[in-house]
């Protein structure tokens, strides 16, 4: 659970000086719908990135572009440097490419891909 502080307001509380604040507690799924804002979960080297979607772009490309320092080499996913584990959003991932298939092998029935090759299909 996480404990988050939700402002009630009321028209009182909108007078100057008058604030009232209740701490409520939420579970991680009830704050993802309280933000509103779908973002992929990737694990690499156990470490957790969350990454905004960019639909047509990949995994790779969208988490370069918002800063986050998941590992890659050749930015393509040949050389499988790239590889992640995929906690949340696979649903809206392409289908795993013949390249990824050859590299993964049965680890993409564990959610593993490579970043460089996931092509992001929802916005």
């Amino acid at each position: 659970m996480i404990r988050v502080k939700v402002r009630k307001l009321t028209v009182g509380s909108l007078k100057e000086g008058i604030s009232k604040e209740v701490s409520q507690e939420v579970t991680k799924k009830e704050l993802d719908v309280m933000n509103d804002k779908f973002q992929f979960e990737v694990l690499q080297n156990n470490k957790y990135f969350f990454i905004e979607p960019k639909k047509g772009t990949t995994l790779l490309e969208a988490a370069i572009n918002q800063g986050q320092l998941l590992e890659y080499k050749c930015k393509k996913g040949t050389c499988g440097k790239c590889t992640i584990k995929v906690e949340k959003g696979s649903e809206c991932l392409e289908k795993p490419t013949t390249q990824e298939q050859k590299k993964l092998g049965a680890n993409l029935n564990s959610d593993y891909r490579l970043a460089g090759q996931s092509i992001i299909t929802c916005d």
